[in-house]
Parts: structure tokens; sequence; C-alpha cells
């Protein structure tokens, strides 16, 4: 999936404003109906609220500290201040080399600009503040001295963010227009742009908004390459020009994603100037002659002309070529364009388009710098994107016990009861990974095998599920930070690098039990590979929920749950 093929992601806001960029998350095709279940498993968070309550009860009250949650309480007039929080998921290169990461919306990479405007009376809450990230995450005005708060009325605002910041860069340049909610960018292609969109109000998410930042322009990457093919011993291609006519502006409309090129701003992008720069010899193996970052349309693409201008000498004859060719560029990807010349002949384009998220064997994955350089999946098996909840299955199973018709959910019979699980018999009885001769005949199988793993048969490739201690990883807060959030107005769970600020969403999905949701919305279940120790007809499952995570939790194995996939490192 690629990010940019998507609509810029709605963040809601609750009490302060809380302003992330992410990466996407996943759901199950069309809603479940919720509802209250059963039993089926516990958890260390169920006994943790049930401790906390008899701590109220004993001493009254306790700090916020105490419970792990960020509360942004109102100042002594009563307001709520917003605060914000940013993060980018993936690395793009421009022209000269310049990369949008992270760290181009701290204060070393000039920050982002940020517009909030009251959807009902049309006042002004953010007036182009330029906004600083933090390595953690975080993210405050660059003047210290301001402070934006919300409505007191809960109505709805609208917030528009944009990198590079007004005045950072004298390369790339962004006009929003807040009332009609577009941005209209101009480059010269040496620096990437980013944008992210989010309308929310105080009361929706406890004042938590994620801004999702997605880059806009067409990362255009040209390479050539002298064809051999049935030329004389000898002969001898050097490229002398190399440039493309395409747009110099374009058009965001924040709400959508969607990115129009201005067809009338022409623009040439000299990737290799006759005029400048030296000749290049050219041989059978590919040559990339520059990368730009240039303004192109969404969906089908801009067109764009490409203009090569080469010698070539054949028998001791050198002549020169000036070739042209139409080649399209899409708006938030990466445009790899292979030209090959050879004599006189016509230039032969192959053009290929690639997502500019990192992917390995179909999917997206993040790094988080994690000591055994495993790669986590942005979004759960079954999603579109990260705040989806993706597919549920019981654990050692790879298909739901439902299907989606029309509006309709079709159940297997009973949903998700032992009466339906793969690996149990009459009673109970456990017919593999069994380590208690209670339940079953003893086989030491204490991980899932790949004929088992959700993420192995729906993705395939080397992504399967995490085992128990790949979670503890995750977890560990040497590696990983993690706080409550929400993307797309979805709750749930984000958790960023101590090492490198990328980082992952996990969605409140919750589980489910017979037919019926549990803690839809509030809390959040994902199946790890690990059968429990304590009982084989449990499995080990991550459990997070607003106040923390913790990866010692264990269910029935019937239990439909979401999956999170995992890749080992590249």
């Amino acid at each position: 999936m690629s990010a940019l093929a998507e609509v810029f992601p709605r963040g809601d806001l609750v009490g302060s404003l809380i302003i992330h960029s992410v990466y996407p998350l996943g759901r199950m095709g069309k809603p479940l109906p919720s509802g209250r279940m059963g039993g089926g498993h516990t958890t260390m968070k169920q006994c943790y609220y049930f401790l906390a309550a008899m701590a109220a009860v004993t001493l009254g009250s306790c700090s916020n500290e105490e419970i792990g949650e960020r509360n942004i309480l109102p100042d002594e007039n009563g307001r709520t201040p917003i605060t914000i929080t940013t993060y980018l998921p993936q690395t793009t290169r421009g022209y000269n080399a310049q990369e949008a990461t992270i760290s181009s919306l701290s204060n070393s990479g000039g920050g982002f600009t940020i517009h909030a405007v009251n959807t009902t009376d049309r006042s002004t809450v953010i007036n182009g503040w330029t906004y600083v990230a933090s390595g953690d995450g975080s993210s405050s005005p660059a003047n210290t001295s301001l402070m934006a708060y919300w409505p007191d009325d809960n109505s709805k605002v609208n917030f528009y963010a944009y990198y590079p910041a007004d005045g950072a860069s004298l390369s790339a340049s962004c006009t929003p227009d807040v009332e009609s909610g577009t941005l209209a960018i101009t480059t010269d292609g040496t620096k990437d742009v980013m944008a992210a969109y989010a309308s929310a109000s105080k009361d929706d998410n406890n004042g938590s908004v994620s801004l999702q930042f997605r880059h806009l322009m067409a990362q255009t990457v040209i390479n050539v390459l002298a064809n051999a093919t049935n030329m004389p011993a000898g002969t001898t291609h050097t490229l002398t020009g190399l440039t493309l006519s395409a747009p110099g502006a374009a058009t965001l409309t924040f709400s959508s994603g969607a990115v129009v090129a201005n067809a009338d701003a022409a623009a040439t992008y000299a990737f290799h100037s006759a005029e400048t720069d030296n000749p290049v010899g050219l041989s059978t193996d590919t040559t990339t002659v520059g990368t730009a970052m240039i303004p192109a349309s969404t969906g089908t693409g801009t067109k764009a002309q490409l203009t090569v201008d080469y010698t070539a000498t054949i028998n001791g004859n050198t002549r020169s070529y000036s070739r042209t060719a139409e080649v399209t560029l899409i708006s938030g990807y990466k445009n790899q364009i292979n030209v090959s010349v050879q004599g006189d002949m016509p230039l032969t384009i192959n053009a290929v388009v690639e997502n500019m998220e990192p992917i390995v064997d179909g999917h997206v994955y993040v790094d988080l710098g994690l000591p055994s350089g495993l790669l986590w999946a942005t979004m759960n098996v079954g999603a579109s994107k990260p705040e989806e909840y993706g597919n549920y299955f019981a654990w050692g199973e790879t298909e739901p016990y439902y299907s989606v018709v029309g509006n309709d959910t079709i159940w297997k019979d009973g949903g998700y009861v032992w009466n339906n699980y793969k690996y149990c018999s009459s009673d109970e009885y456990m017919t593999k990974y069994v380590h208690d001769d209670r339940y079953g005949t003893i086989d030491n199988k204490w991980t899932l095998e790949s004929d088992d793993d959700a993420a192995t048969v729906n993705w395939g490739g080397s992504w399967r599920m995490p085992t128990n201690d790949e979670l503890a990883e995750l977890l560990n807060a040497a590696y990983c930070t993690q706080e409550a959030t929400t993307v797309n107005g979805v709750s749930g769970r984000k958790f960023t690098s101590v090492s490198n600020g990328n980082s992952i969403f996990f969605p409140f999905a919750g589980s489910i039990e017979g037919t019926y949701f549990r803690l839809l919305g509030t809390d959040g279940d994902s199946w790890t590979s690990s059968l429990a120790s304590a009982d084989t007809k449990e499995a080990n499952f991550f459990s997070f929920w607003n106040a923390s995570a913790n990866n010692y939790s264990i269910s029935s194995r019937y239990i439909g749950m979401p999956v999170r996939a995992v890749h080992p490192a590249e």
C-alpha cells in the first residue's frame, strides 16, 4: 500500500491537542457488530485495574505520573492547551541529496508550519506558527512564548501543517489558503515537500491529534546506459546533457490529499547540464544521472518531456544526437526513469514507479533500530492502513471465523468458540502445541509453525508473527518510548524508537469472543507466536491500553485477535 495513494489522515482531539505525523494501520474490511464479550483471556491490565480501584479506596487519589498518562490540564483561566507531537516514517532524497526525515521537522531542519482554524466561527487557533520536533517525537512552537488553546465550545478545528516551514528554504515554498483548505507549492527540484491534515475537537480523544506527514513531490531518479547490442566493437557513447521539462508548481487539497500539478508553471530540471557539467562516458552498466523532487499530480500523474543529448563514436566517426521522450511522473512515488541510448536509434525508456515507503516482501515496514534488527509491519494483517483493525484470527489459525458480504457479517457457526478451533477436539482436548498431557499428547511445540502462522500464510516471504521475546524487545523502554494517541480518529498506542525516531501505531482493536467484540476502541490485543507456559490451552498476546502496554498477557487460543507481522533484518 502506498502512503501517498491514500487520503491524508484525519486526527481527533481531546483535552489538549497532540499532533503526530505517523504511518498508516489496519481494518477488517467492514465493521463488525460491537458488543460485550465474555471471558476468555486474563491480562495483567485487568489485574492492574482491580488493584488501581483498591488503591483508590485506601489512598483516595494518585498522581497522573503514577498511571503513566500525559494529561494536559486547563490553565488558571480554564483554557485547555494544545500540545503537538510529530513523526515522519520514511526518508526520501532530493536533487542534491537533501533528506526529509524526522530531523527535518526539528530545529536543525527548520521545523514545520501549522495553521489551525475553528470551523464554527472561522477564527484562527494557530496562525502559521513554526513548530520544531524533538527526538522523542514531541513538538513545540519555535517561539517558546506561544501557546495555543482549544475552543471552549468544543468546536471542530482544522489543522494544516507543511514542511519546509515558512521562510526556512529558498528551494521550495508553500503558500496555504486556509479558507479553501489548499496549499500552493513551488520548488526548484532540490527540496522534498510534505504536508499533513487533521480535523478534530477538544473532546474527541482526550485532546490528542495525529498529523501524518506525506511526501507530495514525485521523486524522480534518472538512470542512463548505452546499449551495445549489434553495435560495432569499440563503439562509445558519451552523455553531454539531460533535462526534464515538467511543472514547477502544484496545489494540494489538504482534506483529500489530492495534488494537482500546474501545467502553466513550466520548469526545466537540468539533471546534466551541457554548460556546467563534464561529459559522462556511458557503458552497459547503469549510470545514475541525478534525483529531483518534482511537482506532479496524484492518481494518473503528470506528463513530462525528457531530452537526452549525447555523442556516439562508431567506427571512428563521432556524431551528436538529441533525443526526446515523454514520461509520466506521479506525486508521492519514486519514479525511476531508465534510459537506454544506442547510436542514432530512438531512446528506449523503461519507467518504473515504486512506493516511497520502505517495503520488503510486498509490505511496508518500519525499522525501529532494535538490537535484533527486527522490522515491524506498519499495519495489521488484513489492513490497508495503520489505523485499520485488520482481520481477527484464533491462535494458530490463518483465516478469520467470518466473511463480509456487502454490509453483512457472516460468522462461522458460533464465531470464536472452542468448537470452531482447528486444534481442539472434544472436551477442550488440544491436538497440537501441547506441553501438558492433561490436555493432549505432548509434542513440545512452543512456537507456531509457518503453516499455522497467520502472518506467514497471508503475507508470504519471511513475514511471521512475533515471539514473546521479540515483543518484550519492542516494549523495552531502552529501545522505544510509548504513548496513547489517535490516528485518523482511531485510538491506539504509538511506539517510537529511541535510536532513530521511527514509529509504529497499534489501534485499540480489542478482540472477539463468540461473535462479539471485547473492549473495541479502548484496548488493543495482538497475538504472538508463543504458546503460554502455564496452560497449554492458552497463548501469549500483546495487550495495550491508554495507560500502558504489557507482554505477559495470556488468552484462550480460540479468541479472535489481530496479528502484527515482523520480518528479519534485511
